[in-house]
């Protein structure tokens, strides 16, 4: 739970106070300095942090605390949605998982991940149903997206949109055409070619006017991904 300080004459400008329950669930063991003389379901601990949108700088800043995973005190679908997909990583994975990423390792190269918390976030959307994991030709697991996942798309899309609208000033950084006709697909879904609405594997990922090559990243993936490329169509190197 997030409160401003009264006062503040916007949320730019506040320094927000994040306040957690002592719960040894949300922790698994006490919180540090917990403060003895409160006791559940008295809120126990607080921490200083900048709001997201503190003008000197955009990340807020937290030790010692880890956020729980789950929104409990929310009956909404939203929340149930971001209690799978909404972790920092999670929709990146998906993201790559449409690309054709299939292998644990392009997957940590190509995003620059953490291994363990790249384990954990794929267990995760394995355990959903979001994710399949079979082993591949090597014998290593490889990751594909089930129906569920699929259905992901639209979200995944609209987002990519929202992203260029707002921070590619440059426009689009990724375009997305018809295979059969060429067609760049609007937003929607929609190619204006043929008037249809293709499916996601019949999708061509193109570099578009936003798009630049990202100094000294030479992974597999970003190699694939700076030439048209057919959506879920696998990156392998063999």
């Amino acid at each position: 739970m997030i409160h401003h300080r009264a006062g503040c004459p916007s949320p730019a400008s506040a320094v927000d106070t994040v306040v957690f329950p002592s719960t040894a669930s949300a922790f698994g063991t006490d919180p540090p300095e917990m403060d003895s003389s409160f006791s559940e379901p008295e809120y126990t601990m607080s921490i200083m942090v900048q709001s997201m949108n503190y003008r000197g700088g955009k990340s807020a800043s937290m030790r010692h605390m880890a956020l729980p995973k789950d929104y409990a005190n929310e009956e909404c679908s939203l929340a149930r949605a971001l209690e799978i997909v909404g972790e920092r990583w999670t929709l990146l994975i998906i993201r790559d998982a449409f690309s054709g990423v299939r292998r644990f390792s392009d997957f940590a190269a190509h995003l620059a991940i953490p291994r363990a918390v790249l384990t954990q976030r794929l267990s995760s959307l394995v355990e959903e149903a979001v994710l399949t994991a079979a082993p591949g030709r090597h014998g290593y697991d490889e990751y594909e997206l089930t129906a569920k996942g699929l259905d992901l798309w639209p979200v995944i899309r609209s987002l990519m949109a929202w992203g260029d609208g707002y921070y590619s000033a440059k426009g689009p950084r990724r375009l997305y055409r018809h295979a059969s006709d060429n067609g760049e697909t609007t937003v929607d879904g929609t190619c204006p070619a043929c008037g249809g609405t293709p499916p996601v594997a019949d999708l061509v990922l193109v570099p578009g006017p936003g798009w630049f090559p990202t100094p000294g990243k030479s992974d597999l993936v970003t190699a694939a991904l700076a030439a048209p490329h057919r959506l879920l169509t696998p990156i392998r190197s063999s």
